[in-house]
């Protein structure tokens, strides 16, 4: 059974589920990059924001530019996916619903560009894989960290140029 926002009631009740901020306003993050490590760290402290009273009711369009995979994954389950937290106490595990929609790039730039002029967009962010910047300097390669910071943002620069194409000078 996939999730969905239907199924979430029938959960165990150590499951905490998505609440979503009340009363507060409503931003977008569009987040370049929507992998394991993102959904894991940033989307999870995005949807603990909104457990606070009065707080921004923050959500995600994530960005593949690469594979359908994430989408093809998150899309049909209205963006929800479960985090277990381990500590010494035990497993805790969390819905987490802060990713509303991920968009793949290559199939839909147009939505890309719509998620970023969207008037509720407040952030732009990026994750720049250890690969992406491993390539650059070569396998086996011991680049002074000045010039790994300067390939990280090289390859910032290129995802931001290629998301930003079609936008108006």
């Amino acid at each position: 059974m996939r999730f969905s926002h239907a199924v979430l009631p029938a959960l165990p009740a150590n499951v905490v589920q998505p609440g979503g901020a009340a009363g507060g306003p409503t931003f977008t993050i569009v987040h370049f990059g929507i992998g394991a490590f993102h959904r894991a760290h940033q989307a999870w402290y995005t949807e603990r924001a909104g457990d606070h009273p009065g707080a921004a009711d923050w959500s995600i369009v994530g960005v593949s530019l690469r594979s359908p995979a994430v989408a093809d994954q998150l899309n049909p389950q209205q963006g929800l996916y479960t985090v277990a937290e381990r500590s010494a106490a035990g497993t805790a595990l969390r819905v987490v619903g802060s990713v509303r929609e991920v968009l793949v790039a290559d199939q839909d730039p147009d939505a890309v560009i719509r998620a970023l002029a969207d008037e509720a967009t407040r952030i732009v962010s990026l994750t720049v894989p250890k690969r992406a910047t491993a390539a650059r300097r070569g396998a086996g390669s011991t680049m002074p960290a000045r010039m790994r910071e300067a390939s990280i943002v090289s390859c910032s620069r290129a995802c931001v140029s290629d998301a930003t194409r079609g936008f108006p000078a």
